[in-house]
């Protein structure tokens, strides 16, 4: 079996699902779900998830959560009491969001 290991820093897959999220970003709208998962070559069984929840309010604020699990489920960064680790506003003119988050396993600080 090719098994791979898991090298996608959490900062990367945020930013990435924050950039592939253009489309809606430039109709004002940052909420949403997004789901990620890799698969080790010949495994129906996803080696790592990652899922983001946003939510953009009226006054441009966005609130959410991730929860990201790696090593076929022995590493897991959820909150088991869906706790939002995700905050930050939505720029002026709409396109871009500044966005603070931090980990359930005590990182502090990430930002996208």
């Amino acid at each position: 079996m090719n098994m791979r290991k898991c090298t996608i820093p959490l900062t990367l897959v945020v930013s990435t699902l924050l950039f592939h999220s253009v489309s809606w970003a430039t109709e004002g709208r940052f909420s949403g779900n997004w789901e990620y998962a890799e698969y080790v070559t010949g495994s129906s069984k996803p080696y790592s998830t990652f899922e983001i929840k946003l939510n953009e309010a009226r006054d441009g604020t966005v609130t959410g959560s991730y929860c990201f699990i790696t090593q076929n489920g022995n590493r897991i960064d959820c909150s088991v009491d869906r706790e939002e680790n995700i905050s930050g506003h939505v720029r002026e003119d709409g396109q871009l969001a500044k966005i603070h988050f931090y980990s359930f396993f005590g990182a502090k600080d990430g930002s996208a």
